[in-house]
């Protein structure tokens, strides 16, 4: 069942929350949150959230600052140590409603990004991380021009926005499950911080892969054309043995809304489940 309420973060912003659960809340074996991407917002997660809570998982996530029905600039969540802070209060929040149960963090590309740098150096610590098609490495990659030009801009007006160029088409090749175009919560900015602060978090995800942190289920589409999957194999290569990484052959961006999305969620249940039984 969908309920939606209000995350207060540390600095007072008041952020849009959703929840679904199981109608016994005593059947809650795990919960997990979920960081959504770019220019999106939590309800484009619902069959996969109603999915898990269907099998004991209660799923909770926030629109992030800047989307959904969330306060900020639209395209504008930075600067990116607040974000990992109302990561971490959104995750307080939920323990204190499960206190006995594991919580699971999942992020999805630029969700997936905020989500591996939490692994990092986040203060709440979860019973493991679930990541889809992170924004590691860009499949059409930003100059250097632009990059140092977004360095400078970030310094004068770190909320500046510009279109994100992204062409809905390539987030799944099942076009039937993509409705960008009729809704009116999904947008297509990025703040210049924003992207910064994306860039300079992949490039510390990519330096310290070889620390030891919590499990990690990696997933990621073999034709993803918005976060090359070459980001994700430079990321294993280095990573110690508690990862678990799944290539998916032909398919998209949004594994979550792709031609295997069926056996993507049976993947990430059997995960959480097996590391809780």
């Amino acid at each position: 069942m969908l309920n939606e309420f209000i995350l207060n973060t540390t600095d007072k912003t008041k952020l849009q929350g959703f929840s679904w659960e199981p109608d016994n809340k005593d059947s809650v074996k795990a919960v997990m949150i979920i960081i959504h991407g770019l220019g999106e917002h939590m309800k484009r997660y619902g069959e996969l959230a109603e999915n898990l809570a269907s099998q004991g998982v209660g799923v909770f996530g926030m629109d992030l600052r800047g989307h959904g029905k969330s306060p900020g600039k639209r395209g504008h969540t930075a600067p990116r140590d607040l974000i990992l802070k109302d990561v971490d209060s959104l995750c307080e929040t939920i323990q204190n409603i499960y206190p006995e149960a594991p919580l699971f963090i999942y992020g999805h590309s630029m969700g997936g990004n905020i989500g591996l740098q939490h692994r990092l150096c986040g203060k709440f610590r979860p019973r493991g991380y679930i990541i889809t098609s992170p924004w590691i490495i860009l499949y059409n990659q930003i100059s250097g021009f632009k990059l140092l030009a977004s360095k400078l801009l970030s310094r004068i007006v770190p909320d500046l926005c510009v279109k994100n160029g992204l062409d809905t088409k390539e987030l799944s090749s099942d076009q039937s499950q993509i409705d960008c175009d009729r809704d009116s919560l999904y947008h297509d900015y990025v703040s210049v911080k924003t992207g910064l602060d994306c860039f300079e978090s992949a490039k510390e995800i990519l330096n310290k892969a070889h620390e030891e942190h919590e499990e990690l289920l990696l997933l990621h589409g073999t034709e993803d054309h918005v976060c090359s999957i070459e980001g994700s194999r430079a990321f294993i290569k280095n990573i110690p043995v508690s990862c678990t990484y799944i290539e998916w052959e032909g398919c998209y961006h949004e594994l979550h809304h792709d031609i295997e999305r069926e056996k993507v969620r049976e993947t990430i249940q059997n995960w959480i489940l097996e590391r809780i039984n």
